[in-house]
């Protein structure tokens, strides 16, 4: 089974099979709060936006930037206020992008601001992590796990790492952003997908977009009119362009893969000390798995 399908029943059971957690270490505690990690462009925000759907769930997304205030005491009460609103409009998750930036180490020289924030962060995790029927699903994502503070790790019980897509997920990736296109028939995307790792999702639809523009602009540059610019029959162009195998080796010059290297090796050593592991085979029908394999 799926880790993230997994984790996505343990949120939406208690709400469609209450009888079965009336009762039991199952009415004593919620589900754990989740990390989301991995690196840039696998698609975590994407995945908490497919679980809040599938559950049913209002969800309320939040970054740094909206909790950070120059007024002593404030900050806090943003989050005291989240968790409130989060708690009136159940079932509801609360998402924390980039959650290395707010809930990240605490060290001597940080500034007093940021360590309030994390120990109000604390006070309510612990809050939500006691048995409250109406306590919001708290779901954090970032690139850099390893900078975050050890006592919000703790309360992360479910901390998955959302891996870069191996051959078979690039696969089903460049599927999903082809659609809609003409390909050449001599062009294989299992070939594509074989000279592309390192590619993230998000490399990947930047990959098929620049492919697309280059198709594009070359229909374009065979069709001007003589005078250099675009005549009345050019403006219905675009309509049959055909991506052909020269596109893709343009956009590959264009696009590589991100130079993450570095983070990811640092990810990675995390990984094998805290967390689990998906998408490391056909993750990117992940979303579409989330939807159609769990019966609410």
């Amino acid at each position: 089974m799926s880790i993230v399908v997994e984790a996505l029943e343990n949120i939406t059971f208690p709400l469609h099979y209450p009888k079965a957690f009336s009762y039991g270490i199952l009415s004593k505690s919620t589900a754990p709060s989740i990390l989301l990690y991995g690196p840039p462009g696998t698609g975590k925000t994407l995945l908490v936006r497919a679980l809040a759907r599938k559950a049913e769930s209002k969800i309320l997304a939040i970054s740094g930037a909206d909790i950070s205030d120059k007024y002593v005491g404030v900050g806090e009460k943003k989050i005291k206020n989240m968790f409130s609103l989060a708690r009136s409009e159940y079932p509801c998750i609360i998402f924390i992008d980039e959650a290395d930036a707010l809930l990240c180490s605490r060290s001597p020289n940080g500034r007093s601001c940021e360590r309030a924030y994390l120990n109000e962060f604390l006070s309510e995790m612990e809050g939500i992590n006691s048995r409250n029927y109406r306590n919001p699903i708290l779901i954090a994502a970032t690139n850099r796990p390893f900078d975050m503070d050890e006592g919000i790790l703790r309360r992360l019980g479910r901390r998955i790492m959302v891996d870069l897509p191996d051959v078979h997920a690039r696969e089903e990736i460049l599927k999903i952003h082809t659609r809609g296109e003409s390909l050449d028939e001599s062009f294989k995307i299992s070939e594509l997908a074989k000279n592309t790792p390192g590619y993230s999702g998000s490399d990947l639809k930047n990959l098929v977009y620049s492919a697309a523009m280059a198709a594009f602009r070359e229909q374009l540059t065979l069709t001007k009119t003589s005078a250099g610019y675009p005549g009345p029959a050019d403006y219905e162009l675009g309509s049959g362009r055909v991506l052909h195998k020269r596109h893709f080796l343009h956009a590959k010059r264009e696009i590589p893969a991100s130079p993450i290297a570095e983070t990811v090796a640092k990810i990675r050593e995390f990984h094998n000390k805290f967390g689990e592991t998906i998408q490391k085979r056909g993750g990117g029908g992940l979303v579409n798995k989330i939807k159609s394999s769990v019966s609410v």
